[in-house]
């Protein structure tokens, strides 16, 4: 379990690295969709964006991401 553990450690540090290469505001976007929940027209509105740019985004990130990741699946 323990190798597990450290492998979870490892993965969420280089998201969080590669999220710090973002704007805040897309970093932010990215936190508050994935982690707390909020739905993207309410981004929408909170960061001045089209529910379609905000949905984009998202999928940019999260297709970076993949490909920083692909070694661990």
């Amino acid at each position: 379990m323990l190798k597990y553990d450290n492998l979870i450690l490892v993965k969420m540090k280089k998201i969080y690295n590669y999220l710090e290469l973002y704007e805040s505001k897309y970093k932010d976007m990215f936190l508050d969709y994935y982690f707390n929940g909020i739905k993207q027209k309410q981004l929408a509105t909170k960061y001045g964006l089209s529910q379609g740019q905000v949905s984009r985004k998202l999928k940019s990130i999260i297709k970076s991401l993949q490909e920083l990741l692909k070694d661990y699946y």
